[in-house]
């Protein structure tokens, strides 16, 4: 009996044991933060959405920023909505940069390296179009003062007009060219190259007539030659044959390659200031 009563109480204490257990498992602690907001602790931010639902990225928003003038253009952007970029002034451009927006930066003798030769000034009023870099090492040379200076195009470092005298079809032109590279090639391949812009009445090619003048600082060539003139497009012409044409080139040799001075136009133009050009090769430093 007394065992019975033992066993009876035992088991009792086990189920009081394991019910208590269960409600404590079940007890959430006041510090504990509730299953819904850990997951929202976990979960990424919520980017802003498209007009049309599409979830923007980060430069989608900076456009929308700029666009509504809440973040600043670089200087110098163009704009973008309503929103404008703050001017460029000079002093952000380095010396001879090309204008952008408003700025305009001159390149001017004062910003040029020491001792580098002047641009727009000297040799007739040579100015340097975006096309063409001043050469290291500029001649010295006076044109006429009838011969107008113009922009120089590519491949050049200046181009002058000549005006047509009384009676003749159109003006000449004067164009003139530096070429490192060409330094120790010959001559007489250049002067046949320019033959062969030129076309005789039978369709031969042009004849190229080489002079050197005298009393001059470096070695020049005169290379002659007339016919009807093929002009291509790069030299400023528009392919049409030019007939009763003349070249008078000058090929100046110095240390820095060949100087190029290419004198073009109607053969009655080119006569008449065929003299004034050979004088103004002759005084070339």
């Amino acid at each position: 009996m007394i065992y019975r009563t033992l066993a009876t109480a035992v088991t009792c204490l086990i189920l009081t044991a394991a019910v208590t257990g269960c409600r404590r498992s079940g007890e959430v602690p006041e510090t504990a933060p509730a299953a819904s907001d850990a997951q929202d602790v976990r979960k990424p931010p919520e980017f802003k959405t498209t007009p049309s639902g599409d979830k923007a990225d980060v430069n989608q928003l900076l456009a929308e920023a700029i666009r509504r003038g809440e973040a600043p253009l670089p200087p110098g952007h163009p704009p973008i909505g309503g929103a404008t970029a703050a001017p460029v002034s000079s002093t952000t451009l380095p010396p001879g940069h090309p204008p952008i927006g408003d700025a305009a930066t001159a390149t001017t003798a004062t910003t040029l390296p020491a001792g580098h030769p002047p641009i727009g000034q000297a040799n007739g009023g040579i100015t340097f179009s975006g096309d063409t870099a001043p050469p290291q090492q500029m001649l010295d040379f006076q044109p006429p003062a009838s011969w107008t200076a113009k922009p120089a195009r590519a491949m050049t470092v200046a181009i002058y007009s000549l005006p047509k005298p009384s009676g003749a079809p159109d003006d000449a032109e004067l164009a003139i060219s530096h070429y490192p590279g060409m330094k120790g090639i010959p001559i007489e391949r250049q002067a046949e190259r320019w033959a062969g812009q030129f076309t005789q009445p039978d369709g031969t090619p042009g004849q190229a007539k080489q002079t050197v003048l005298d009393n001059t600082k470096y070695r020049t060539t005169l290379v002659d030659v007339s016919g009807t003139y093929h002009a291509g497009t790069m030299m400023g012409g528009d392919g049409t044959p030019q007939q009763d044409y003349r070249m008078i080139s000058a090929i100046v040799e110095t240390d820095q390659g060949p100087w190029f001075f290419k004198l073009t136009g109607p053969s009655q133009t080119v006569a008449a200031h065929e003299q004034d050009f050979v004088n103004m090769m002759r005084q070339v430093k």
